[in-house]
């Protein structure tokens, strides 16, 4: 969905859910299903200036799925959450041409059979 109140301000939300099948029978999983939901605030500086704040949220799981004794990747098993946040500046320099100024942030965390880990990733 996106939203403008005004010229310069620009709202969009975003929001879906994806059930699939299992991808292998060594894991003796059920089917995998991804929900995912972000929004993004843009802010129009100047004509050919823009600014964006974007929050996004991705879950996945596996429900039912076991692990066996011998697998210890927990990024295999359990359930995924990513938190993504992102700030971008746009510049358009012609119609077909503009430079993009980026930094993401994102917060993985894994829970399996491991228990709760934590990973952070910083993308520039």
């Amino acid at each position: 969905m996106n939203y403008h109140p005004s010229p310069k301000w620009g709202l969009s939300l975003a929001s879906s859910r994806s059930v699939t099948p299992p991808t292998t029978i060594v894991t003796n999983a059920a089917t995998q299903t991804t929900t995912s939901q972000s929004a993004a605030l843009t802010y129009a500086l100047t004509p050919k200036l823009n600014l964006t704040a974007a929050l996004g949220v991705s879950t996945s799981s596996t429900p039912g799925a076991t692990n066996p004794a011998s697998v210890t990747n927990s990024y295999l098993y359990g359930a995924n959450t990513v938190l993504n946040t992102t700030l971008s500046a746009s510049y358009l320099v012609t119609p077909f041409t503009s430079l993009v100024f980026s930094a993401n942030r994102s917060i993985r965390e894994v829970n399996g059979a491991n228990g709760t880990t934590r990973r952070m990733r910083k993308l520039q």
